[in-house]
């Protein structure tokens, strides 16, 4: 899968640019998800190289709640050594919150930066917090 997208910061005119190229394989035996891949971003003018993958535990029947282990590895072609990441979410659907309105929320701890993040999603929009 090609992705490519695109940002203008309005304040000082900048634009910025980045350019995925992903793989994902669904190895059901052990991870839930594996993604390979690589990128570019104007940005830091480097390409990432990565691989992360994702494990989903059910905690309900009707796999409304899940539990979800995630994590990864990507390296630069420029910069030496590699970068991590980890984190653990809790997340919650709730179909037809209000009519054709579903709703999403999340609550993750990441391994990394070691602090808690949330999430409410909405079809059209999404809310992030960090909590701090």
């Amino acid at each position: 899968v090609l992705t490519v997208s695109g940002s203008l910061d309005t304040k000082d005119g900048r634009v910025e640019s980045k350019a995925y190229v992903r793989k994902k394989f669904f190895p059901e035996a052990v991870l839930s998800r594996v993604d390979m891949g690589l990128s570019y971003a104007t940005s830091a003018d480097d390409v990432k190289y990565g691989i992360a993958g994702k494990k989903t535990f059910e905690l309900t029947d009707d796999g409304l709640m899940t539990l979800d282990c995630k994590g990864g590895v990507s390296m630069g072609s420029k910069a030496r050594g590699m970068t991590y990441t980890g984190c653990v979410e809790l997340s919650q659907k709730i179909f037809n919150f209000q009519e054709d309105q579903d709703l999403k929320l999340k609550l993750g701890f990441d391994v990394v930066k070691r602090g808690f993040y949330g999430q409410v999603r909405e079809n059209n929009w999404t809310f992030n917090t960090n909590f701090k």
